[in-house]
């Protein structure tokens, strides 16, 4: 979790900013929730999101690649200031992608690209902890409130109502947080770069072609939000 140490090793922003639910935060939040693996601190991952997140890695170099061979070279690389934007934004679409289909959808190849199909759910799953744990590590890799918003979803059917407002909270913390602090030009790139790794296309939906926070997007948070803690 080297990944997470680095992110957040960095000054803090003012007290009660939406940055400032970062490490700490998550680490109260999974005790509360009795999530055992994040009980001495920030876990590991585990071998089924590892092996998302080296899945996620290999089918984007396997498409720069290609590109780079189009232009007659053979492997792509990236400056330094987009390297690290784009390995968040890779991890994440990992481990989004595990929770999802750890949920609520199942993955099916058609065409060469794999696709997620949504089946009905369980309100409250057998493995609901298994799952808010890699949302929670999804949530580190980038700040991004849709990991927040579906770990919202998953315990409030679970009994966790309080968790769940508490980051409901959170959530609707983050678009007075984006009018003031408008994206990175480099997070931007990463993620339209990205686009089309995520099943949850929430997550890659964050920001618009102008290169600012999607007003769509915004507006979706806050009604699904208020739909989970009203």
């Amino acid at each position: 979790m080297g990944l997470f140490r680095k992110l957040f090793g960095q000054e803090q922003s003012d007290a009660d900013s939406y940055m400032d639910f970062g490490p700490d935060f998550v680490v109260r939040l999974a005790r509360s929730l009795e999530l055992r693996e994040w009980a001495p601190g920030l876990p590991s991952y585990t071998k089924e999101e590892q092996e998302a997140i080296d899945d996620t890695l290999a089918r984007f170099a396997r498409m720069t690649d290609s590109v780079a061979r189009e232009h007659g070279g053979e492997h792509t690389s990236f400056h330094p200031d987009l390297a690290e934007p784009i390995k968040r934004a890779l991890f994440e679409a990992g481990l989004s992608n595990c929770a999802m289909y750890h949920w609520k959808a199942i993955p099916m190849t058609m065409a060469g690209l794999v696709i997620p199909v949504e089946v009905e759910s369980d309100r409250c799953p057998a493995n609901w902890r298994e799952t808010a744990s890699t949302y929670l590590k999804c949530y580190l890799c980038n700040l991004s409130p849709f990991a927040l918003l579906r770990l919202a979803q998953l315990i409030v059917g679970c009994g966790y109502k309080r968790e769940a407002a508490d980051v409901v909270r959170v959530v609707l913390a983050f678009p007075s947080h984006a009018r003031s602090n408008p994206p990175s030009r480099m997070d931007v790139i990463a993620a339209m770069s990205t686009t089309s790794f995520y099943a949850d296309s929430d997550f890659a939906g964050l920001y618009s072609d102008s290169g600012a926070y999607s007003e769509e997007s915004m507006g979706r948070l806050i009604r699904e939000a208020r739909a989970v803690a009203p």
